[in-house]
């Protein structure tokens, strides 16, 4: 598999890994939101309920005052005269029976004009009174449907304090909690759009999320398939010579020196790999500060014996040791395809590396700054000039590799924005 294969296989397993945990994500948004939603529906049904219960409670309670009060006790005698005179007692909702205190227990003494429920109360009045307190009482559900709820007050004997009537007060359910099944199917229903909006959101949310984590893992991942891809032919090749020189196939001279070349090339190519590792994980900082870029790149050219150099002074602000690689990426660069005729010169905030070599191959034209991207005869492993890009967007600088006229390639990198003024110490 090429290079290329290689990366591309690792971008769609990260892909893959991307989109599983987008789905995860969304997942588990939706999940919690629901959930809470939930929760809240929950806290909704019983608020709800709740306030229904203390409306119809109270509802009951002032009805049943009102009963009591139409009752008079004169004498020991019990009259519900009062009662049955007024039309907002008898014909209106809720209902109310009065119910005698005899020596037979609790009789019907007045009640609506028109019964609604068909139902005898009296067992629910009788419980009422047993309970000897003047305070309201629930009084359970009576009737067959279990609907029907009531409120009991108690009217006593001024005289002596003894039980003389009971108010009841009754009321169907279903008048406060008939339309409770339509709220809860809103509430089920609004939970479940903005269940699917959270969903929605929390799609989004993930992919937004996981962007810039996806393009960290692509990049490493790309880095360390293509890594382990270019570094196979190295490997292979160091192992072949060396294999070769254990046969007797070649002077263990020749083959160790062999060796030692192609080792330094996957140094090389190593050394790349972790500052491109180290720039990818923002580990490799900038720290600027003013310096000779005449001399510094005088020192870097003096390790390539024959490439030639001109200077003028020249003092920028910039990173030394980035400097220096991208430089120095700059000159192998140029030995390896430009042969010896390469010359390095650095004017005011610009260092230029010009070669006589074939010039650049049109088929890795555009994207000679990409990874691993070298031309059909290159030796090289393709890490050179992305490096030497990093180093320039790091400084805001720019970075041109063009064909010269008559043959060659030129490589400027241009750091005019931190040009520092001559009598800048150095």
């Amino acid at each position: 598999m090429s290079s290329k294969g290689t990366v591309d296989a690792a971008m769609t397993l990260t892909g893959r890994y991307l989109r599983r945990l987008r789905l995860q994500l969304t997942a588990l948004f939706a999940v919690a939101t629901m959930a809470a939603l939930a929760v809240l529906s929950v806290v909704v049904f019983r608020i709800d309920s709740e306030l229904r219960l203390s409306r119809m409670t109270e509802t009951l309670i002032d009805r049943a005052r009102q009963g009591a009060q139409a009752v008079t006790v004169v004498d020991g005698e019990v009259s519900a005269e009062r009662f049955l005179a007024d039309d907002t007692l008898t014909d209106s909702w809720p209902q109310i029976w009065v119910y005698e205190s005899t020596d037979e227990g609790l009789l019907p003494l007045a009640g609506p004009t028109e019964d609604w429920y068909g139902v005898d109360f009296t067992d629910a009045a009788t419980a009422a009174a047993d309970e000897g307190d003047t305070s309201v009482r629930w009084v359970a559900p009576v009737g067959e449907n279990g609907s029907l709820y009531g409120r009991a007050l108690l009217v006593l004997d001024p005289t002596d304090d003894e039980l003389a009537a009971v108010a009841l007060a009754v009321v169907d359910a279903d008048d406060f909690y008939g339309d409770q099944s339509v709220l809860r199917s809103q509430v089920i229903a609004a939970a479940i759009l903005l269940a699917a909006a959270a969903a929605a959101a929390g799609y989004w949310l993930a992919g937004r999320g996981t962007r810039a984590t996806g393009a960290a893992l692509a990049q490493q991942e790309r880095l360390i398939a293509a890594a382990a891809h270019e570094l196979r032919t190295p490997v292979a090749k160091i192992r072949a010579v060396a294999e070769s020189g254990l046969a007797g196939d070649e002077p263990a001279e020749v083959a160790l020196a062999r060796v030692d070349r192609m080792s330094r090339d996957a140094g090389v190519m190593v050394d790349d790999l972790l500052a491109l590792a180290r720039m990818d994980a923002g580990r490799e900082g900038v720290a600027r500060e003013p310096l000779r870029l005449d001399l510094l790149a005088e020192a870097i050219t003096a390790q390539y014996p024959g490439v030639g150099f001109d200077a003028v002074e020249t003092v920028v602000s910039g990173d030394p040791g980035l400097l220096r690689r991208a430089i120095e990426n700059l000159i192998r660069n140029a030995t390896i395809h430009g042969g010896d005729d390469v010359v390095v010169s650095v004017h005011p905030s610009r260092v230029v590396v010009g070669d006589r070599g074939p010039g650049i191959d049109p088929s890795v034209a555009d994207r000679m700054f990409d990874r691993f991207e070298t031309g059909a005869s290159s030796p090289g492993h393709g890490l050179g000039l992305p490096i030497v890009r990093w180093v320039a967007d790091s400084h805001n600088a720019t970075i041109t590799v063009r064909n010269r006229d008559g043959g060659g390639v030129e490589a400027v990198l241009d750091l005019g924005h931190f040009t520092v003024p001559s009598s800048t110490p150095p």
